[in-house]
């Protein structure tokens, strides 16, 4: 939950990095995507990390996260992917129907 806000989905792959660190993994099966593209995608891998995050009570700083093309065997690392802060503003923003 981001903000009493439920989010489903589900992550691909994690892998540990290191003591308490982990990257969350989105495989893709598309064309490695960039600009605006990658911007948007990032908003799915930011929400996946938080709740890996969560899931096993670390700070989200300990959580990395990555696209890994398929096809191209390219990872992209996101520079700046959103934290729970922006998460919750950004869901804030989104109408929901009931």
């Amino acid at each position: 939950m981001i903000d009493q806000t439920l989010i489903r989905g589900r992550i691909d792959a994690v892998y540990k990095t290191g003591p308490d660190q982990y990257e969350v993994i989105d495989w893709k099966t598309g064309k490695v995507k960039d600009g605006a593209d990658l911007e948007n995608a990032a908003i799915q891998l930011a929400m996946y990390r938080l709740a890996y995050a969560k899931l096993k009570s670390v700070p989200v700083t300990n959580v990395s996260a990555a696209f890994h093309y398929v096809s191209d065997n390219q990872t992209v690392r996101p520079a700046d992917i959103l934290d729970e802060s922006d998460l919750k503003s950004l869901i804030s923003k989104v109408p929901i129907e009931i």
